[in-house]
């Protein structure tokens, strides 16, 4: 169960025009937080801040001066770590991009929130990537399994990880790792793989271009993830110190996964799989184990991948349209 904020609690949140910042910041808004945002750039992508938030700033998170002067500012009770370059492909060429953002900025984030006397938990976003190769004993993927992260993005944001572990045994650092697995619903992009399935179906009748479909993923819609973020925060005395899986616990290939979006738009084409961009490394099989959290917090996802892949389709329609009448 999610309460309302009754004292006006201050959360400072980045990335907040992002995929999961776009969703989370209305949310905080509705359940009387305030919110501080803070953005490095501002892209055609991002989503539009409400217009309620207490303050918005614009910087460099690897920029200690402009970091120290906004949390001093700000001065907040929680901090969401959401800034992140999170697209594995393009982490292979951007792999120093990718290092900057998710983890030395991450780590100045969290070496600077130290000097807060309020700070009462600092939201970190991790990834599941981090779990990489697992076997098949290992699947669904628990907590503390192995982490053998295989790419530039999840090397950068376990590296971040270790640092918020490192953090907690020097000074008692309240960190909260939270773990999505493969989020879809994204309002105001078409890059990740369901989005851009979504659009390609829509612009093209006959064919479409897709890279592997035999990975087996845990497909996640974004209110669900929205979701467990708010019910962590809210219980951040039991969540702190912890790793949490935000998953269904549900695999399912992504052919799979491409088929049911061609049933729901009734598109007739083919598709041409491998014929795209293949990663020099991948993780065949990534399926989390949500167990932890719904035994401590009772969540579970609640979203049918219909209903989730439902909604999604009415996104991109509505953002083609938008970049159509740009």
């Amino acid at each position: 169960m999610v309460r309302f904020a009754s004292n006006k609690e201050k959360v400072f949140v980045t990335g907040a025009t992002g995929f999961i910042g776009s969703h989370l910041i209305p949310k905080l808004v509705e359940r009387g937080y305030r919110v501080y945002a803070i953005k490095r750039h501002i892209s055609r992508r991002d989503a539009p801040l409400p217009g309620n938030i207490d303050k918005f700033y614009t910087g460099d998170l690897t920029d200690s001066n402009f970091v120290e002067a906004s949390l001093q500012d700000a001065n907040p009770d929680f901090i969401i770590n959401l800034a992140a370059q999170s697209l594995v492909a393009y982490s292979f060429e951007r792999w120093d991009e990718v290092t900057r953002v998710d983890y030395l900025a991450a780590a100045n984030l969290m070496q600077l929130s130290t000097k807060l006397q309020n700070l009462k938990a600092f939201v970190q976003a991790s990834t599941s990537e981090v779990y990489g190769y697992q076997t098949v004993e290992e699947i669904p993927i628990k907590e503390d399994a192995p982490k053998r992260p295989h790419t530039p993005y999840p090397i950068a944001k376990h590296a971040a990880d270790c640092y918020a572990k490192y953090l907690r045994l020097a000074n008692n650092f309240p960190y909260i790792l939270i773990r999505n697995f493969n989020t879809y619903g994204e309002k105001f992009s078409t890059r990740r793989v369901t989005e851009r399935a979504i659009a390609e179906m829509l612009k093209a009748p006959n064919n479409i271009r897709m890279g592997s479909g035999t990975s087996v993923r845990d497909f996640l819609y974004v209110d669900d993830s929205i979701d467990a973020y708010l019910v962590l925060l809210e219980n951040w005395h039991s969540a702190v110190g912890e790793e949490w899986n935000v998953c269904t616990g549900v695999g399912i290939t992504v052919r799979d996964w491409v088929h049911k979006i061609a049933e729901q738009l009734d598109w007739k084409g083919t598709v041409t799989w491998d014929s795209t961009y293949k990663r020099p490394t991948g993780i065949p099989i990534l399926i989390g184990n949500g167990e932890k959290i719904r035994q401590h917090f009772d969540w579970k996802p609640r979203t049918t991948h219909e209903l989730g892949l439902q909604h999604t389709i009415g996104y991109v329609k509505d953002y083609l349209h938008r970049g159509e009448v740009a």
